[in-house]
């Protein structure tokens, strides 16, 4: 054999051997103990059809709130994961950072994956970019309202505060007109619009 064969052949091993470390450790999850309540390998419940009706039924009446209810859930729930009550209530709740996921979702696509999604997300998840957007939340809506003047009760204003423009140091114009940004685009009138992006259902 060669050097230059043995040079390939070395070279053929590595990348094999690569590649069915990727395989493993991308597939090969179905002992992990975050996998056994949601998925295609959930454990068994041992529950009848009849209590499982019964306890949908449950939640169900459980989330049925009037306006006054809604109120106070709204006033007790500030703050949001600093709040014990925001997660409280939150775990029975579909939030509307999901809204556009779930509704865009197609019928023949699986729903594993979005599930695990939804109930991974606890108060202990904070990425670089939503720790920048907390602290920057009470900034934006100051600005706001200098600007329109306009907050009320009457009124919700939706908060997204761009971490990657931030990143790039641009203004949200140039992030829109370099297309950094996916959520914004311009109108035939030269306007930013938000776009058909999951934003655009909360």
């Amino acid at each position: 054999m060669t050097q230059q064969e043995e040079k390939h052949r070395k070279r053929t091993n590595t990348i094999r051997v690569k590649h069915s470390a990727v395989k493993r450790f991308k597939f090969d999850t179905t002992n992990k103990e975050n996998n056994r309540d949601y998925g295609p390998n959930i454990s068994e419940v041992f529950m009848t059809t009849d209590e499982i009706k019964d306890e949908t039924n449950k939640l169900l009446e459980r989330l049925k709130v009037n306006y006054e209810k809604q109120q106070e859930i709204a006033r007790d729930t500030i703050g949001q994961f600093e709040n014990p009550k925001y997660v409280s209530e939150r775990a029975f709740r579909l939030t509307s950072s999901h809204f556009g996921a779930v509704i865009r979702r197609r019928p023949t696509t699986s729903c594993n994956a979005l599930v695990k999604t939804i109930l991974r997300t606890t108060s202990s998840t904070c990425t670089a970019a939503m720790e920048y957007g907390k602290i920057n939340e009470c900034v934006a809506v100051l600005k706001f309202q200098e600007k329109t003047g306009v907050i009320n009760k009457n009124e919700i204003i939706e908060v997204k505060c761009m971490y990657k423009v931030a990143q790039l140091g641009l203004s949200v114009q140039q992030a829109v007109e370099r297309k950094c940004i996916t959520c914004l685009e311009k109108d035939l009138q030269n306007k930013i619009r938000l776009r058909n992006h999951d934003y655009f259902f909360q």
